[in-house]
């Protein structure tokens, strides 16, 4: 995007200026110069001369300073998101130490705590079916065959399943079971499925 605008600057410059009997590529190149240098990026031996040429070169110094400073402010919010971001973390880490300190909970536990919640901030974000709106966008049928794509393998993993499905007892039943039973709920190495 910045290497386009700074062409278009260029051309509107050297179309300002009325071009001379220079090569073009030289011209160019100046024209290229003296549009990189309105960023702030060199010093240019290109100035204008005429009043076409000063009233240009004053609306891109204009442009430059307003794309400096939206650069400039969404870099900040940025940063001021992250940091925002990490002392959020901060204060719940030392909610949780504080918690775990003030019950006298025992070193072993709270370092298996630590190292669980490491890894549940390290590991990569799981995508279910739940989470990308565009699948609840599409037909019935489709989304009944891409669900079987997607669980009918996993299923079968299971000996019960994969008899069952190789049998071919009911070819439409783990269609059916895939419809019909089949939900997603992502779980970290240490959560429990069934309990109690």
């Amino acid at each position: 995007g910045f290497l386009i605008l700074t062409h278009l600057i260029a051309c509107g410059w050297e179309w300002i200026s009325g071009g001379s009997d220079d090569p073009f590529m030289e011209r160019y190149a100046a024209a290229f110069y003296w549009s990189l240098a309105q960023w702030g990026l060199g010093a240019t031996d290109v100035y204008p001369s005429g009043e076409a040429e000063h009233i240009y070169a004053s609306v891109v110094a204009v442009l430059s300073m307003v794309m400096f400073a939206a650069f400039l402010s969404t870099v900040l919010s940025g940063m001021a998101r992250l940091q925002q971001l990490l002392r959020t973390q901060r204060e719940q880490e030392e909610r949780l130490r504080s918690y775990l300190l003030s019950r006298r909970i025992s070193w072993p536990l709270r370092s298996r705590i630590w190292i669980f919640l490491q890894k549940s901030r390290s590991r990569e974000e799981y995508v279910s079916e739940g989470t990308v709106e565009l699948v609840r966008a599409l037909p019935q049928i489709m989304t009944f065959e891409l669900r079987t794509e997607v669980y009918i393998p996993v299923l079968t993993l299971h000996p019960f399943f994969g008899t069952y499905a190789v049998s071919q007892a009911a070819d439409s039943a783990m269609r059916h079971l895939v419809r019909d039973a089949v939900s997603e709920m992502p779980l970290m190495g240490e959560h429990e499925l069934f309990t109690e």
